[in-house]
């Protein structure tokens, strides 16, 4: 069955680990702002650093990174909007990576706020 895409049984992120995919996607300018709203605690951004390094180098072209990337983005989306966080839901449903990249980035310069409060629900777990 060569040429398959592989299914893999990995375990799913953490809270921390999401933390610091969902931050590495934001970039540095946009995850301030974020961070910022978060006020987070010395251990808790410790942490965060910690996960931001042990995720390495973004590599485009590896199946795996890309499949976390976009398991992450549209995990945000999809628990913001169950919980209510994101009111503006309409300008996030593509959920192709650029487009959620891209409308992510748009949410977290706008409103901050609302980034921020889904990674205080993946970081409480």
């Amino acid at each position: 069955m060569e040429g398959l895409v592989k299914v893999t049984n990995k375990r799913p992120l953490k809270g921390y680990e999401k933390a610091a995919v969902l931050l590495g996607e934001l970039g540095p300018e946009t995850s301030k702002p974020v961070l910022d709203a978060l006020k987070l605690t010395r251990k808790e951004s410790r942490r965060i650093r910690k996960n931001i390094k042990k995720l390495g180098r973004y590599n485009p072209n590896n199946f795996n990174e890309v499949n976390r990337e976009l398991s992450v983005l549209t995990d945000t989306i999809n628990y913001g909007k169950a919980k209510g966080i994101f009111n503006s839901a309409r300008a996030i449903e593509n959920s192709f990576i650029k487009k959620t990249e891209t409308s992510l980035k748009q949410m977290a310069n706008s409103d901050p706020d609302s980034i921020a409060n889904v990674l205080k629900l993946w970081l409480e777990k």
